[in-house]
């Protein structure tokens, strides 16, 4: 369904110059969207949260015979979520949902795709990002937490701890107010950094020593001025088969991998993020517009500069990527009226 061929386009099918029509499905209130696991053996789930009070709702939203509608869900009492994650967690291999809390010391893990066995793990300290990774190659998921100065790791156990001590933690990197965390394919922690009221932004990466897995060692890869918003994102966007980071701060930027630089492109976006758009076996990196009324995707030439063009019109305050249809191309997902009643999600397919 909706899917097209162009001559523009060299390998595969993707995007055409005629906008699809979208799913629609609603929900008062939606705070938060990601990309989630499949479910049931089918497609993707969309997953959302939603609060107009102090009850939030989390649901996995997935596409039925053309339809979307949400599969599983569990009611939140007295809690939001400023956002989600979506990793391997309790050690059982299946994907888990991790929600964030707004009290930024706390996030509530739900086990498999039911939503199941909602568990709360608190910290000791506040945390601005997540991520989850077996840094220590035991086999077992340990949770890396980036805030104030410093990115730390609670090392796995096998099972879900609910209660995280500062003697719990290692400290893998310190002395820079860390913002936001992502981990690549090879284990390396992507960060943003800004000062308390510091005019520049600094991205770097934290790569573990050979010899010693929880010895790491930052590098800063470039920087930018502060910005109102401030994302990032990890995936191999330049097609070498490695990591990139792509992100914001005041404007948009692409560390590739292949060039070994950060470019920049003179945009800002409400929202980044990645999927391959045209089935070429790359991903791309998807945002929506500042203005929010286009989302665009950024190229990156062979000498690691950055264009975008315009990929749909739509009208939103947030978006996600992902195959939601299972027809091996990814699609987008928009929200409209963040955080109101009458918020929608918008399902443009490929």
């Amino acid at each position: 369904m909706r899917l097209a061929c162009s001559l523009l386009l060299v390998t595969g099918c993707g995007l055409s110059s005629e906008q699809p029509a979208p799913d629609v499905y609603a929900r008062d209130c939606i705070q938060t969207i990601d990309r989630g696991p499949t479910l049931y053996n089918g497609p993707l789930a969309i997953v959302l949260t939603s609060a107009c009070t102090d009850t939030s709702m989390i649901d996995n939203v997935q596409l039925y015979d053309g339809v979307l509608e949400s599969v599983t869900g569990f009611l939140a009492p007295g809690q939001r979520y400023r956002g989600t994650r979506i990793a391997e967690i309790d050690g059982t291999g299946s994907i888990d949902t991790i929600g964030l809390t707004d009290s930024a010391s706390a996030y509530v893990a739900w086990i498999g795709a039911t939503l199941a066995m909602p568990t709360r793990v608190d910290y000791a300290r506040p945390f601005d990002d997540l991520a989850v990774a077996d840094l220590d190659h035991d086999q077992k998921p340990d949770v890396i937490v980036a805030g104030d100065d410093a990115i730390r790791v609670a090392l796995g156990t096998g099972t879900l701890r609910t209660t995280i001590a500062t003697t719990d933690e290692q400290v893998l990197l310190s002395g820079k107010p860390f913002k936001n965390l992502a981990r690549s394919i090879k284990g390396d922690l992507f960060y943003l950094a800004q000062a308390p009221g510091g005019t520049s932004v600094e991205l770097g990466v934290a790569r573990a020593s050979a010899s010693a897995p929880l010895a790491f060692t930052a590098t800063t890869l470039g920087t930018d001025a502060a910005g109102l918003t401030r994302s990032l994102a990890i995936a191999d966007v330049d097609g070498d088969g490695l990591a990139d980071a792509i992100g914001q701060a005041s404007r948009l930027f692409v560390f590739s991998s292949r060039t070994q630089t950060v470019s920049f492109l003179d945009e800002t976006a409400l929202a980044i993020s990645t999927g391959d758009l045209d089935a070429d076996g790359v991903d791309d990196a998807a945002f929506l517009a500042a203005d929010g009324t286009s989302v665009r995707r950024i190229r990156i030439a062979a000498d690691g500069s950055l264009t975008a063009e315009h990929v749909l019109d739509v009208h939103g305050q947030t978006l996600t990527v992902g195959d939601f249809d299972s027809n091996g191309i990814a699609d987008v997902a928009v929200v409209d009226r963040l955080g109101r009643t009458g918020s929608t999600v918008s399902l443009y397919r490929f």
